[in-house]
């Protein structure tokens, strides 16, 4: 699973190191696993995944 986010106006205010404008030069690109391919560990447990992001030009 993939999680795209940004934090728009309203938090961009809220985080002390973040300028007001940044966020509309920002985006997060998180791998994660949710919903349908979550994943319990036990404790002492270990899980590991990666993700691969390529920007293009277009």
């Amino acid at each position: 699973t993939t999680v795209v986010w940004n934090p728009w106006v309203q938090k961009a205010h809220s985080l002390s190191d973040f300028a007001d404008d940044e966020w509309m030069q920002m985006i997060c690109i998180e791998s994660s696993n949710v919903s349908d391919f979550a994943v319990d560990l036990a404790p002492g447990q270990q899980y590991k995944m990666k993700a691969l992001v390529r920007v293009a030009n277009f």
